[in-house]
């Protein structure tokens, strides 16, 4: 059965580790480990940087979830991704 944005939120702790690809700025691709879940976005932190990185949570239109990976669509364009945050968690 496939998750809903908020059951996919539901899911994600800090501490666990999410493998992220920026396709907007691509250096700032790779793994990161979740610091703070909140309802309106997720701070994370890429290894030996101090400073916790912020992004809103989408739209549930401007979403896409494909077992634990949930993607950002552009507004414009929702073909196009922006972001893909792959959870370490076992989606059921």
């Amino acid at each position: 059965m496939a998750l809903s944005l908020a059951a996919l939120k539901r899911c994600v702790k800090s501490g666990q580790r999410v493998d992220v690809v920026n396709y907007l700025y691509p250096h700032l691709s790779g793994p990161r480990t979740v610091d703070q879940v909140q309802s309106r976005g997720i701070k994370t932190c890429i290894g030996g940087q101090e400073k916790p990185i912020w992004i809103a949570w989408p739209k549930a239109p401007l979403s896409r979830i494909e077992g634990t990976t949930l993607h950002w669509l552009d507004e414009e364009n929702k073909a196009r991704i922006l972001f893909s945050f792959t959870f370490q968690f076992t989606a059921e």
